[in-house]
């Protein structure tokens, strides 16, 4: 959210506290009643895109860093195993299959690491029979398949939440434009009641005040939006 934008939730909450506060005075008006439920719904709907907006990529980047660490270490642990496994067999089709360096598994690419993995899992257990003299039991085999499980569902989950801000973005647009225009119909309903002490801290809590950013040098200007 912009800092305009801010400024303008700021008037909104406003509007909203002193409605509230002072309810008696104009809710027998079931229309500007209704209209002003529309709004508080606005509001919710901002607060919650706001929410949506500000959670941050960075942390769930980490968490599938981490996830994939201990995945491939499990894997690398495994692949191993199965190296000497297939030399011992002189099956050197699954000793090209499952190994790599450490460094190795460390530059795959997200999705070629998940795939690398599902292949050393899926030859440790077409062999787990003969892998538990090679010290792999089949608890390292599912403990290996849970790692890869959890790193499976967090792949996308940067770029979801990528997709989830911006279309947060796009829903706090739309929920500020339909919050100026029920504002602008709850303006004309409640000039009937502007006989009331009520009206008076209305009109000013309807005010927008725009603050800048910190750095950039303006004095508060207040507008009706």
């Amino acid at each position: 959210m912009n800092y305009l934008q801010d400024n303008k939730l700021s008037m909104y909450l406003a509007v909203q506290k002193n409605c509230q506060t002072n309810a008696t005075q104009w809710n027998t008006n079931p229309i500007a009643t209704q209209t002003f439920a529309d709004f508080e719904q606005c509001i919710s709907g901002i607060q919650q895109g706001l929410r949506q907006q500000e959670r941050p990529v960075t942390g769930v980047s980490l968490d599938k860093a981490g996830t994939r660490h201990f995945m491939t270490q499990k894997a690398y642990v495994i692949a191993q195993a199965l190296v000497t496994y297939g030399h011992f067999v002189n099956n050197h089709e699954l000793v090209h299959l499952v190994e790599h360096k450490p460094s190795v598994w460390d530059r795959f690419p997200s999705n070629l690491a998940k795939e690398k993995v599902e292949q050393v899992l899926q030859a440790a257990q077409l062999r787990s029979a003969e892998l538990t003299n090679y010290g792999i039991q089949s608890e390292h085999l599912s403990e290996l398949e849970s790692l890869l499980q959890a790193y499976s569902e967090k792949v996308g989950a940067p770029r979801r939440m990528i997709n989830e801000r911006r279309n947060a973005t796009q829903t706090l647009e739309a929920c500020f434009k339909k919050a100026d225009f029920l504002l602008k119909q709850l303006d004309n309903l409640l000039l009937q009641y502007q006989d009331k002490a009520f009206y008076t801290t209305y009109k000013i809590a309807r005010k927008v005040v725009k603050y800048r950013p910190r750095g950039e040098k303006a004095a508060p200007v207040v507008t009706q939006n």
